[in-house]
């Protein structure tokens, strides 16, 4: 999965055996910042017709936080990533809680789906090349909603 994601480390100057130890250290340092920023994260792999086409992160320690959301370059523009987000919305309506994550500020279609399933900017602190958002559910919004983002800002910037 994270090898699919990373077709820009082929662009790499080296050889195959190269660039494959580069994408695995990269998935090893990825994974080691998942697990000591958010210890109690569960991982879902994503199908769509008893194929895996993508995986989830998820962390609820607070509220729901998706750590990631990665979906195959062959499974994504099929709504895949709405579907699961869609989903999401559902559950932690139903809870309440908010749905919070970071996006690369770059990332031009993962920001279009985000505001348009209501996604707003959180203010959380992400780093200058992310963007953090969040959703609240309608029985959240007002002053609920402003005391549970002042916790995602402070979670998000562990």
């Amino acid at each position: 999965m994270y090898e699919a994601r990373r077709w820009d480390l082929w662009l790499v100057n080296g050889t195959d055996e190269f660039v494959r130890t580069l994408i695995e250290q990269q998935y090893r340092a990825q994974a080691a910042d998942y697990e000591a920023r958010f210890p109690y994260a569960q991982a879902f792999v994503i199908e769509k017709t008893g194929t895996a086409c993508g995986r989830l992160l998820l962390d609820f320690s607070q509220d729901v936080y998706v750590v990631d959301l990665a979906i195959l370059p062959e499974a994504q523009g099929k709504a895949i990533g709405t579907t699961v987000l869609q989903a999401l919305q559902q559950v932690a309506a139903a809870i309440p809680a908010p749905v919070s994550l970071s996006t690369h500020a770059m990332n031009a279609p993962a920001r279009a789906l985000y505001r348009r399933l209501g996604f707003q900017p959180s203010g959380a602190d992400v780093g200058p090349m992310h963007l953090g958002l969040q959703w609240c559910p309608p029985s959240l919004h007002g002053s609920a909603a402003a005391s549970v983002a002042t916790g995602v800002a402070a979670r998000a910037s562990r």
